[in-house]
C-alpha cells in the first residue's frame, strides 16, 4: 500500500511539472507563458531580459505558427532579470496589455520612461505621467495608479496608489500626491531608498495596509494629513532618518 501510494504521488508531481512548464517559450529578450490557446490565443509575459535602454513590448507574438495576444506582464515580482535592470531606461506598454501585476516592472533604478499605447483601453500613461494608470473601462479600480518611475508625475485625476506601485524606485528623491488621491495602498513607496521628501494630500483617507514607506532611509520627515484614520504596521519600518512626524487628531490607530 505504501508503495502504491509512493507511485501515484510521484506521478502526479511528474504530471504537474509537465502542464507547468510545457507552455514556456522565449523569443527576442522575452519570456512568456500561454495562458490561452483558444481563441483569442494570449500570453503572458514572464520575463524581460531584453537589456536595451528602450524597452518595446510586443502586442504580439508567434509560436510554433501559432499567433498570440500578449495580454498580461508579471505574476509574483519583478520579471525584469538582473542584467536587464540596470540597463533598462524606457518601457513601452502595447494596446493588448490588459493586467500589469503588482512588481512587475519594478527595480530598475534607471526606468525614467513608461508609456502606455494610446489605443490601449485598459491602461494609459495620461498627460505624459510616466507611469501606468488604469482607464475608464478598468473592471474593478479605475484611475488607480499601478506602476511608476523616477520621473512619475501623479495626475490629478488618480485616485488611488497601487501596491508597490514605486517599489524600489532607488533613484526617486522627491514625490507630490496630488489632491484627489483618497488611497496609498501596500508598500507603495517600500524600498525608495532615495526618498527624501514626500507630500500627502488633504483628501488622503486611507494609508492601506503595510510597509507603504518601509525601507526609504533618506525620508527625513513627514505630515499626515488631516483626514487619515489609521496608520497600520510597518508603515515606517528601516526609515532610519526619520525624525519629525506630524500625527493629526484624525488618527484613531497606530498598529
Amino acid at each position: 500500500l505504501l508503495a502504491l501510494t509512493f507511485t501515484l504521488v510521484a506521478s502526479v508531481s511528474t504530471f504537474a511539472y509537465d502542464f507547468v512548464f510545457a507552455n514556456d517559450f522565449h523569443i527576442d529578450g522575452f519570456g512568456y507563458k500561454i495562458i490561452s490557446n483558444n481563441e483569442p490565443r494570449a500570453v503572458e509575459l514572464r520575463e524581460i531580459a531584453d537589456c536595451t535602454e528602450d524597452v518595446v513590448i510586443p502586442a504580439t507574438v508567434t509560436y510554433n505558427g501559432l499567433q498570440y495576444s500578449v495580454s498580461t506582464v508579471g505574476m509574483g515580482g519583478s520579471i525584469i532579470t538582473n542584467d536587464a535592470r540596470i540597463t533598462i531606461k524606457s518601457i513601452f506598454i502595447p494596446k493588448t496589455i490588459q493586467v500589469v501585476n503588482m512588481r512587475a516592472l519594478s527595480d530598475c533604478p534607471h526606468l525614467c520612461s513608461i508609456v502606455v499605447d494610446e489605443e490601449n483601453p485598459y491602461l494609459d500613461s495620461r498627460n505624459d505621467c510616466n507611469a501606468i494608470v488604469t482607464s475608464k473601462d478598468w473592471v474593478s479600480s479605475a484611475n488607480t495608479l499601478i506602476a511608476g518611475c523616477q520621473t512619475t508625475t501623479i495626475p490629478n485625476s488618480v485616485t488611488e496608489i497601487g501596491d508597490y506601485a514605486f517599489y524600489r524606485c532607488d533613484s526617486l528623491k522627491h514625490m507630490t500626491v496630488p489632491n484627489g488621491v483618497t488611497t496609498i495602498n501596500n508598500g507603495a513607496f517600500s524600498e525608495c531608498s532615495s526618498l527624501s521628501s514626500i507630500k500627502l494630500p488633504e483628501s488622503l483617507t486611507e494609508m492601506s495596509d503595510r510597509w507603504i514607506f518601509d525601507g526609504c532611509k533618506n525620508l527625513t520627515s513627514i505630515e499626515i494629513p488631516n483626514g487619515a484614520t489609521r496608520i497600520y504596521s510597518f508603515a515606517f519600518r528601516n526609515c532610519v532618518n526619520l525624525t519629525y512626524i506630524i500625527i493629526p487628531d484624525s488618527v484613531l490607530s497606530i498598529e
